[in-house]
């Protein structure tokens, strides 16, 4: 994976600025059986499992998430298949096939990161 200079700054939300090493884009995010690529941001910060990485506007484009607030829950997409989550609960998937709501970011064959998502 090649990290592609950004020219950005980020501001976090305890009102701290940021300045991301850079960009990796068309990194392949899988969250249950679905498939998705995704650019990240690349940012010093502290290994936490209970910080998710937050998947922006243009990750929920790709995914075709569909969020319905008076059902409580968030659909993702893809060419094939659909899972339904209930927001409300994350830990629960209430369409599809039984599996916990995280992602598996793959850096390159053979190995992968875990995500909350």
């Amino acid at each position: 994976m090649e990290v592609k200079l950004a020219r950005m700054s980020l501001l976090m939300t305890d009102g701290s600025p940021k300045r991301p090493y850079g960009v990796v884009e068309d990194v392949l995010v899988q969250i249950n059986n679905l498939r998705f690529l995704a650019d990240f941001v690349v940012l010093e910060m502290e290994e936490n499992e209970e910080i998710p990485i937050i998947l922006g506007r243009s990750f929920m484009k790709t995914a075709k998430v569909i969020i319905n607030v008076d059902e409580g829950t968030i659909a993702l997409n893809d060419q094939e298949e659909e899972v339904i989550f209930n927001a409300l609960n994350t830990g629960q998937q209430i369409q599809g096939k039984k599996t916990s709501p995280k992602a598996v970011i793959k850096d390159s064959p053979g190995t992968s990161t875990k995500a909350e998502g």
